[in-house]
């Protein structure tokens, strides 16, 4: 039953269709007549039915026409593989413009959004009065603290001065009231120094005769209980007059004599200055005499001299240790330092009311206008404006772990933008994150993109892009749609080529093919020895030489024959019955199943390397059918070509997917 129905053509089914409604039409007419309405319902129901299974079972016949069939031609054209993302634009550089701590009037805003600014620029003006006057609270705690460490310095400086205590005269020291490591304490007499070099004669002259001396002149001074006679000089002349014991009156004078080592203080002696004598005797004393006195508390140290001994003015007696000689000093410079560090702060502060750019840039967002007021003082604040550098754009999109490997910086991506239609811009990679984010079990990779096409500034940060990676590209190849290709790399094509025969390791070209498509190479190619035709010019050769020549071209095209001889046995062999993958396949008429060797494929076409000739039909099948022998689609690929990876997989996680075009 099934063989002649088979045979029925679509045209005898259209008129048995036609002939059917005719005479249901008529018959309903008669039922009418007979007022049999349900009897016509359900007649015309149970026609309905026969002609739609009819019809249903006819289209899934042999197809022995390809009229209404879908067909593609095998062209020269570009196999394409990307990937693709999606990602936010980004500006290089963008910085919010804040005012923490500042407080106060905004009087100055010269800019609007959209306005390019410079680095330093100055952006808002901000009133700086209270800050003014903290500033000039600091300016006098600076100088009462320069105050008190001059006088802190100063006390320090006298205080080592002091530490060392000097000889005020040279002399013998007559008293000496320390010892070494003992204690002092400040205006102690600690040393007695006297100079007994000179000595100095204090005697009596009458009034009316000492008027005639002069200093500088002579004296011969005798001294008593010695009868000794040394030479002296008056140094000094009495100018008040005194009444002696005597009742006489009388004026000091001061004669001054080197001495010889014999005279001591308290010892006695006369004089005679020229011709003039004195009084009465006088009293020799040291010519100077010192007091050591202690001006601050401390410890003896360094003692340098003992009692007796003779000690030059100016030389150091001993060292007094004064531990707090420095502290005050350092506690002056401490507070002198913190005032001057408050007063810089708020130097600095107040610059901060002159609120300026921190880039180049565009202003992109202003939230602050002249006359508001502002009181920031968190950095929870927010941003007076926002300024981004919109000299280099970028976005960043996602992924997936199996393509990473793929991507390379520098790779060129096509970009298109979802606020703009018709434009198209260009990018690179410029940075591949090696830090992946995990979820559900599946990693993604950042791959950053920087824009680089002359119409990037029409882009501003916030706008979502597209972006396509090139990684796979094969050029000017011959190229059938991705549907055409069924399971083990069948082809139902129209074609002078007998395709390749399929093997266990792939597939390799049968007999009959051209020897271009037999020269092509590839995973699925069986490989083949160079022909002769590459010895072709490279040397002369001789006349024995050329008979040899042909010798071994007449026994290649003899092997060549037999190989395509068994070739053509073995495709012979490849029946329907003997290959699965050409089994329950319908063949229109003209058409053949074969095998062929693929390459490259993306989401439109795949590569063919052998098997087709350019311009060879081959059979779409219905893409809407699904193919009960099979149970597959009839426009899917039925697998065992595809190559590995082709879309990235069935993943397409992570915002992005590998695919072609």
């Amino acid at each position: 039953m099934s063989d002649k129905l088979k045979k029925i053509k679509k045209e005898d089914l259209l008129n048995f269709a036609k002939n059917a409604g005719s005479k249901l039409k008529d018959r309903g007419r008669d039922f009418f007549n007979k007022k049999n309405s349900k009897k016509i319902i359900i007649i015309a129901l149970v026609v309905l039915l026969i002609v739609v299974a009819l019809i249903f079972f006819f289209s899934r016949g042999k197809g022995a026409t390809v009229e209404g069939m879908n067909t593609a031609v095998a062209t020269y054209g570009n196999v394409t593989k990307i990937i693709e993302g999606s990602g936010t634009i980004e500006a290089i550089d963008q910085y919010e413009v804040t005012s923490v701590g500042i407080k106060g009037e905004i009087l100055e805003c010269s800019f609007e959004e959209g306005d390019e600014v410079k680095k330093d620029q100055v952006l808002y003006v901000v009133d700086s009065s209270d800050m003014q006057s903290s500033i000039n609270r600091a300016i006098l705690s600076v100088e009462k603290a320069q105050t008190s460490y001059d006088d802190a310095l100063e006390s320090y400086n006298d205080a080592n001065r002091d530490m060392n205590v000097t000889a005020p005269v040279s002399g013998v020291i007559t008293e000496l009231n320390v010892f070494e490591g003992s204690k002092v304490n400040n205006g102690s007499n600690v040393a007695t120094i006297k100079d007994n070099s000179k000595m100095l004669l204090s005697i009596a002259f009458n009034d009316s005769e000492a008027e005639l001396l002069n200093v500088g002149e002579k004296a011969e001074v005798s001294l008593e209980n010695s009868y000794t006679t040394i030479e002296g000089e008056v140094t000094h002349v009495g100018t008040g007059t005194t009444i002696s014991d005597e009742g006489v009156a009388i004026k000091m004078v001061e004669i001054t004599v080197d001495n010889p080592g014999a005279i001591k203080a308290g010892d006695k002696a006369t004089a005679i200055v020229g011709d003039i004598a004195c009084n009465s005797s006088g009293t020799f004393k040291s010519n100077q005499e010192k007091t050591v006195i202690a001006k601050l508390s401390g410890d003896i140290y360094s003692l340098n001299y003992k009692l007796g001994d003779y000690i030059s003015k100016g030389d150091t007696l001993f060292r007094i240790d004064y531990e707090n000689s420095y502290s005050n000093v350092k506690n002056a410079r401490n507070n002198l330092s913190d005032a001057q560090e408050n007063l810089d702060n708020l130097y600095e502060e107040i610059e901060e009311y002159s609120i300026k750019a921190p880039i180049d840039g565009k202003i992109v967002q202003k939230n602050y206008k002249a006359g508001e007021k502002i009181d920031n003082s968190s950095n929870n604040s927010s941003p007076l404006a926002i300024i981004s550098d919109l000299s280099i754009l970028t976005f960043d999109i996602n992924i997936d772990e199996l393509d990473i490997a793929s991507i390379k910086v520098g790779q060129e991506v096509s970009i298109t933008a979802d606020a703009y239609e018709n434009e198209r811009f260009s990018g690179v990679v410029d940075k591949i994150s090696v830090v992946g984010t995990s979820s559900q079990g599946v990693t993604t990779y950042p791959v950053t993109v920087v824009v680089n096409s002359e119409n990037k500034d029409l882009l501003i940060p916030g706008m979502n892009v597209s972006a396509s990676i090139v990684i796979e590209k094969a050029e000017n190849v011959i190229r059938v749609p991705v549907s055409a290709l069924r399971r083990g790399n069948v082809i139902i094509a129209k074609t002078e080529s007998d395709g390749v025969t399929p093997s266990f390791g792939g597939a390799r070209q049968n007999a009959g093919s051209s020897d271009t498509q037999s020269e092509k190479t590839g995973e699925n190619a069986q490989m083949k020895m160079p022909s002769d035709k590459g010895n072709v010019n490279r040397e002369k050769t001789s006349p024995s030489n050329q008979k040899d020549n042909l010798d071994a071209k007449k026994q290649q095209a003899e092997s060549k024959e037999n190989n395509n001889k068994k070739s053509q046995q073995t495709s012979a062999k490849m029946d329907a019955k003997d290959n699965p993958f050409l089994r329950n396949l319908e063949v229109p008429d003209g058409y053949k199943a074969i095998f062929v060797e693929v390459g490259l494929s993306d989401d439109d076409f795949v590569e063919i390397k052998n098997g087709l000739n350019e311009g060879d039909t081959v059979l779409l099948p219905d893409a809407t059918v699904t193919n009960s022998r099979t149970g597959m689609m009839g426009g899917m690929p039925m697998g065992g070509g595809m190559p590995r990876g082709n879309m990235g997989g069935n993943r397409q996680m992570g915002g992005n997917r590998q695919f072609g075009r």
